[in-house]
């Protein structure tokens, strides 16, 4: 997936914050429908985008239309592809503290399956923060 240009130009045209609409990409981003649709359900079952419709009037007719967003792993990856110095500080606490939460998400889910203790971790995490 990763290898792939038009996949990676997908996830940088998807906005942290907010959606962004099929028609959108595929008008922006200058591949085929079909390219732009393909890569947008991998994407989706990757669990980097999340997919929604949104009810929406043109021309005095109600339409549905296709929205993306960034899921958390979306999030970061779309981050990789930024230069630190064009986000805002306060972004940036922002994400560290969502990239916090999933990796201690995911080990706590490790440490259950794998019969780990989680106040040793707790004792773990306190000596590094404690030890500068």
């Amino acid at each position: 997936m990763f290898k792939s240009e038009a996949s990676m130009n997908l996830v940088k045209h998807v906005p942290l914050d907010k959606e962004a609409y099929q028609k959108e990409l595929i008008r922006t981003l200058g591949y085929s429908n079909k390219t732009v649709i393909k890569w947008l359900r991998s994407l989706v079952r990757a669990g980097i985008l999340n997919e929604g419709m949104k009810e929406t009037t043109v021309k005095d007719r109600r339409v549905w239309v296709k929205s993306y967003r960034l899921t958390p792993l979306g999030k970061w990856i779309r981050l990789l592809l930024v230069a630190p110095r064009d986000l805002p500080a306060e972004k940036i606490r922002e994400l560290i503290r969502d990239l916090f939460r999933l990796y201690v998400t995911s080990v706590a889910a490790l440490c259950r399956k794998y019969g780990i203790s989680l106040s040793m971790l707790r004792t773990d995490f306190q000596d590094a923060l404690t030890n500068k």
